[in-house]
């Protein structure tokens, strides 16, 4: 995990440097790195991710086109799991251009398992209006490979929202450094 902030916070200072390049030196740009990570105890890393999650989120809402492309999803869920202990099933619900309407976490498990109840999204996708759904969980053991039991409930999450006319985009799989999306293995399809 600390691995992926320090990955993050590089990466927004990295772009704060080149949006401001006219005005920064390499010097003070290096400074600016060396801040941010001095700055990554405990306290300091929930305010990052707190701030990044709003960020990502003000970016869905008003350029939701860039979900297609699923990198701003994955990382807004990776933000989202960030420390959790348990397993969590969450859905991004989104609307017809695939802004994001709501995330919620729905499920709650232990530390290898959470019960996934289809009807559940059904009605929360319902509840909001939502014309697509990328749904996620974290794997508290780090790894973000699907087991069968994730590749079922993929499925059968699919055909009930297809039965409402809402379409599942993806089911991303949160690991402790990466991603896994089951729409790009072809889950999905």
């Amino acid at each position: 995990m600390y691995k992926y902030i320090t990955r993050q916070v590089t990466n927004l200072c990295s772009t704060v440097c080149e949006r401001n390049a006219d005005y920064l030196d390499t010097a003070h740009r290096e400074r600016m790195l060396d801040a941010a990570f001095k700055c990554l105890d405990a306290n300091n890393q929930k305010r990052i991710i707190k701030t990044a999650l709003m960020c990502l989120e003000q970016r869905m809402r008003t350029r939701g086109d860039e979900l297609n492309n699923g990198q701003i999803a994955a990382d807004y869920c990776k933000l989202r799991f960030a420390g959790e202990k348990n397993e969590i099933f969450g859905c991004l619900f989104l609307d017809s251009k695939n802004r994001v309407l709501s995330f919620e976490k729905l499920f709650f498990g232990t530390i290898n398992a959470a019960v996934i109840h289809p009807r559940v999204v059904v009605q929360k996708a319902l509840a909001v209006n939502a014309a697509n759904v990328i749904c996620t969980h974290n794997h508290v053991s780090g790894t973000a490979e699907p087991s069968k039991a994730d590749i079922e409930v993929t499925k059968r999450l699919k055909e009930a929202l297809a039965l409402v006319d809402v379409t599942l985009l993806d089911h991303l799989i949160v690991g402790s450094d990466n991603t896994t999306s089951l729409m790009a293995r072809g889950y999905l399809l």
